[in-house]
């Protein structure tokens, strides 16, 4: 747990970046389409209210922006097929697209915390108003359909839920249950 992310040579087993700048434990990381960028989250330190969803360019290692927005560990990134949508998922209940060229927060899914279910659109200045049936427990795996339109989340413990949202409104377009444990990981067929 050394608070990094690294990109390694899968043919020489060397490393060929380093990059620091993450003050928790990285719990999850991923490639964009296109090689360029990686996408990471992390369970920051205590002392930071909210927990951080970082994009780093793969050449320099550097931070290209960072996303901030959850309340609690990020346990699942992912980018959309074209690179243009980043989808996170939290032990706050919540599931975030992200825009990636600006950071902005485009859609939250899930859980307020408050005992209500909402769908939030910042994008468009409040609350959308449409109430979804959000996990009862973290978020531990998200996944963009390759058409961008869809988003499947895996619910961990109490939970066990596999829920797929329309990426466009928010709302559950169903809930797909009898897992008897965590689901850890949740991904789309090329041609969904």
């Amino acid at each position: 747990f050394d608070n990094l992310v690294k990109i390694w040579d899968v043919e020489t087993g060397a490393e060929v970046c380093t990059m620091v700048g993450v003050s928790g434990w990285v719990k999850t990381a991923e490639f964009s389409p296109d090689g360029k960028w990686i996408v990471s989250g992390s369970s920051d330190t205590p002392e930071w209210i909210y927990k951080h969803v970082t994009i780093w360019d793969t050449e320099t290692g550097a931070v290209v922006r960072t996303l901030m927005g959850h309340s609690d560990d990020i346990f699942s990134v992912a980018f959309s097929a074209d690179g243009k949508r980043v989808v996170s998922g939290s032990k706050d209940r919540t599931v975030k697209i992200w825009d990636a060229a600006t950071g902005a927060l485009v859609r939250t899914i899930g859980h307020t915390g408050e005992g209500r279910c909402l769908c939030k659109t910042w994008d468009r200045g409040g609350d959308a108003g449409c109430p979804v049936g959000g996990h009862r427990g973290e978020v531990k795996a998200v996944a963009i359909s390759p058409a961008g339109n869809l988003v499947a989340s895996g619910g961990g413990y109490r939970d066990n839920l596999v829920k797929v949202w329309d990426a466009n409104s928010g709302a559950e377009v169903c809930t797909l249950a009898g897992h008897t444990s965590s689901v850890t990981w949740v991904a789309f067929s090329d041609d969904a």
